[in-house]
């Protein structure tokens, strides 16, 4: 736990999380830390949060700001990054206010700048410095994607549609991998079809599955 302290003016990354455990996500805790003016050497690899490899920290009630070129940069191709309730500073702020979300924010590095990585979470930001959050559910995601992992939105007839939704607020039982449902259908169709998604290990809140499309009978 990084908890209760700030963190800022250093030349490189403000925190630094990485973990190689052979595909064991790791999970830290990030909170109550004020994290201003990091990477002072102005290098666009560092950021005021770094998080890289199989680590899966948990970033809430933070002031995070002010970092040059990222206050969180997520280099890890294996986790979505659950970063809410924290204070962006007045500018970041704005842009999330602005439209709907998630989107693409200047200020963190992720999946919007690189689709090989994963996304930063930012629901339920602060209005200001120690704030209470204006919301408190998880900005949900779903990728479709085939068996290579490459994302895609058309599928053949007789091909395998794989989907992944990362939704913490779906993550009911902190002990358990836990199961979903989801509908899926096409344009051409009337009716969809329930596949059920099965979360990835204990309190991920990433569930996983697929469903496969029957290619149509020639007619006489």
């Amino acid at each position: 736990v990084v908890e209760n302290n700030t963190i800022q003016d250093n030349k490189r990354h403000g925190v630094y999380v990485y973990a190689n455990f052979n595909h064991q996500t790791v999970t830290d805790t990030i909170r109550n830390n004020t994290i201003v003016s990091n990477n002072t050497n102005n290098n666009d690899y560092y950021a005021g949060v770094q998080v890289e490899g199989y680590a899966n920290p948990v970033i809430w009630y933070n002031d995070i700001y002010d970092n040059n070129y990222y206050d969180i940069r997520n280099n890890s191709q294996y986790n979505d990054i659950d970063a809410r309730f924290n204070w962006w500073g007045t500018t970041t702020t704005a842009t999330m206010d602005a439209g709907s979300n998630p989107k693409d924010i200047s200020k963190i590095y992720d999946y919007y700048d690189d689709n090989s990585l994963g996304s930063v979470n930012y629901a339920g930001w602060l209005s200001e410095a120690g704030g209470d959050p204006p919301a408190t559910t998880m900005l949900g995601a779903i990728s479709l994607t085939n068996s290579s992992g490459t994302e895609q939105l058309n599928f053949a007839a007789d091909s395998t549609l794989y989907i992944k939704v990362t939704d913490s607020d779906r993550n009911t039982n902190s002990g358990t991998a836990e199961t979903i449902t989801v509908s899926a259908s096409s344009e051409t169709e009337t009716t969809a079809e329930t596949v059920t998604l099965t979360e990835t290990g204990a309190n991920t809140g990433i569930f996983m599955g697929s469903i496969t499309f029957a290619e149509a009978a020639a007619s006489s």
